[in-house]
């Protein structure tokens, strides 16, 4: 199995228009352990197609999430990116940042202007929302 992101998502698409033309339909038992697992909350199914080649999209096995978990290789060297703060490289407000918003008098939308970010998130600093655990000093 390749691991081209890509091709996952390309079959992924081509899976779900199948079923939605009804090309390809989705059985009630998972084929690898035969269980019913019902649907979920969504009223959704959780039989999921499994692929063994992402560039075959309609050569699939259809798994309980169970099974499916458990035949998907995982890369275990790979660490998701921290959402919040300046570890994430998309962050726009640093930590003397977010100092500086909680301590100043200047209104919301000055403030917002000149670290360009939104309003609603110098509303969010100052109220603890966001940046919640940074502390004076720390």
């Amino acid at each position: 199995m390749t691991n081209d992101i890509f091709a996952q998502q390309r079959a992924y698409w081509h899976v779900k228009d199948a079923l939605r033309r009804g090309a390809l339909s989705r059985p009630a038992k998972c084929e690898n352990c035969g269980t019913d697992p019902g649907l979920m909350k969504n009223k959704k199914s959780k039989i999921q197609a499994h692929h063994e080649d992402y560039n075959k999209p309609f050569d699939v096995k259809w798994l309980c999430v169970k099974c499916h978990i458990a035949v998907t290789p995982r890369n275990n060297n790979c660490t998701p990116a921290p959402r919040f703060g300046v570890m994430n490289n998309a962050a726009k407000l640093s930590a003397e940042n977010v100092l500086f918003i909680k301590k100043s008098p200047l209104s919301g939308r000055k403030l917002a202007l000149l670290f360009g970010v939104n309003a609603s998130t110098v509303h969010r600093v100052r109220s603890g929302r966001n940046w919640a655990k940074l502390e004076d000093g720390k």
